[in-house]
């Protein structure tokens, strides 16, 4: 035990948090920072010393270190601080995130209502989702590994398998370096990762047990299965539970890993996505046609601009959208097909920064890294409706800049002009505030759960005011 120890004269050892086969992990106070600092310390011993093993498991050390450091810099996702090897055991300095987790919530006997399991779903695949971005699989997801972070009541998804293998690593008799403990955890963990051989989907399947789990208040290893084919035997317990719902976890946890959603980014899509066919959304995009929507617009304005009327108009518009396609000069097309690409994979950050650049190279002021009052009075709104059509489109109708104008005019604010008392009632409204302070870029919330409007953030406003996209909006929506 390393409790009252200090690692490299910096991380204190504070107590334990918990031990098993794959070593332990402590609370630690970092002596650099102020006295309430708190970290994670995770020890790792590979259990075989031998030199050819020490190799193995430091290369294979550094290179998950790599991927948690890339990881870290999402905000649900515990940033590491450090990582350092001495006398052939291992050590990683994390994030403390305060709060609890899911075993505190997902109570035996105690059934989650549908709407509640769904809403879970959302959380844990938009962070899983910048996962598989990066094509890896966490490999043990689990109720005890999702934190319910304490400041925000956010989801933080923890401790990545991977790391794990270090510690059981041994040689076999051929020489072959391998791990010897499968990593993951029973009744979370599909048949082929008990087999070795994990899958993106295969965390796909451990999230739908969790959410199984939530809605029966059965553990997974104690669900019966289908003695021909292996599925789970679940959808009896909860038969109050929609169609719709059933059969997306029933997709989740099918026993064959190409039976599943492949990864989290299409299981998210497959979740979020309308109840509609493509065929009723091309059938709405022809009625609207027929109707001669279009001719109300302004000059090559696309169906988004209807979006300023009614509710019913939102809809409408989002149907069509589904159908339709995106038209930009050659010289635009990349940047604009970088921009669909991560609204596509709900990657709502990058595609955040992507609108700014975007912005920036269509006024030729990339190199000044904003927008002058010139260069904002001279937009071409064509480019504003592309933007805009594209994150109305990916976000099923929550982000966007026409979603934000009658918020804007709603809490008292005027197109081109600039009210402090009106804009930060805008800003409460769109999530940009908090406790009466404006948030940075990066303390924005990057996901389909934050306010109606809260993407994207008027970025390359910042000589200005972020209240000068409203000359855009007016010039471009009036």
């Amino acid at each position: 035990m390393l409790v009252g120890k200090t690692l490299r004269d910096r991380y204190k050892i504070h107590q334990s948090l918990g031990s098993g086969g794959f070593g332990d992990t402590y609370l630690a106070r970092d002596l650099e920072f102020p006295k309430d600092s708190f970290c994670v310390v995770k020890h790792l011993k590979p259990k075989d010393s031998k030199p050819d093993i020490l190799i193995v498991a430091k290369k294979l050390f550094d290179r998950e270190a790599q991927f948690l450091y890339r990881l870290g810099q999402h905000d649900r996702i515990p940033t590491l601080y450090a990582h350092f090897e001495e006398w052939g055991e291992f050590y990683l300095v994390q994030e403390f995130v305060e709060g609890h987790d899911l075993t505190e919530e997902i109570i035996a006997g105690q059934s989650w209502s549908e709407e509640k399991t769904i809403h879970f779903l959302q959380e844990i695949l938009e962070v899983l989702s910048i996962v598989h971005q990066e094509n890896a699989i966490h490999r043990d997801i689990k109720p005890s590994n999702l934190r319910r972070r304490k400041r925000d009541g956010k989801l933080v998804l923890i401790d990545f398998g991977a790391v794990k293998e270090i510690s059981s690593l041994t040689v076999d008799s051929d020489g072959q370096t391998s791990a010897t403990i499968g990593i993951g955890s029973p009744g979370y963990m599909p048949n082929e990762q008990s087999n070795g051989k994990p899958k993106l989907a295969s965390d796909i399947y451990a999230v739908g047990t969790i959410a199984i789990q939530a809605l029966t208040g059965v553990k997974p290893n104690q669900l019966e299965e289908d003695l021909n084919t292996g599925e789970l035997l679940w959808r009896h317990l909860v038969p109050q539970l929609g169609d719709r719902t059933a059969n997306f976890l029933s997709k989740m946890v099918r026993n064959h890993f190409k039976d599943r959603y492949p990864n989290a980014s299409q299981a998210l899509r497959a979740l979020l996505t309308p109840i509609e066919s493509q065929d009723t959304l091309a059938s709405t995009a022809t009625t609207l046609q027929a109707t001669n929507l279009n001719e109300s617009l302004p000059p090559k304005a696309s169906l988004a601009t209807i979006i300023l009327g009614s509710t019913t108009a939102v809809a409408i518009a989002i149907a069509g959208l589904a159908t339709l396609k995106i038209l930009v000069s050659p010289s635009l097309s990349s940047i604009y097909q970088e921009l669909e690409t991560a609204l596509a994979a709900q990657r709502w950050q990058e595609a955040d920064l992507q609108t700014n650049k975007i912005m920036l190279r269509v006024a030729q002021r990339e190199d000044e890294g904003w927008l002058d009052s010139r260069s904002i009075k001279n937009f071409p709104c064509e480019d504003f409706y592309i933007i805009d059509r594209l994150w109305l489109k990916y976000s099923n109708g929550q982000f966007g800049f026409s979603v934000q104008k009658p918020i804007y005019l709603e809490t008292g604010n005027q197109l081109g002009e600039y009210n402090p008392i009106a804009y930060r009632s805008f800003g409460d409204r769109v999530g940009w505030r908090e406790n009466g302070y404006w948030k940075s870029h990066n303390d924005l919330g990057f996901d389909l759960l934050m306010p109606k409007g809260h993407l994207p953030r008027w970025g390359p406003f910042n000589d200005l005011g972020d209240w000068e996209e409203s000359i855009i909006l007016k010039r471009c929506y009036s």
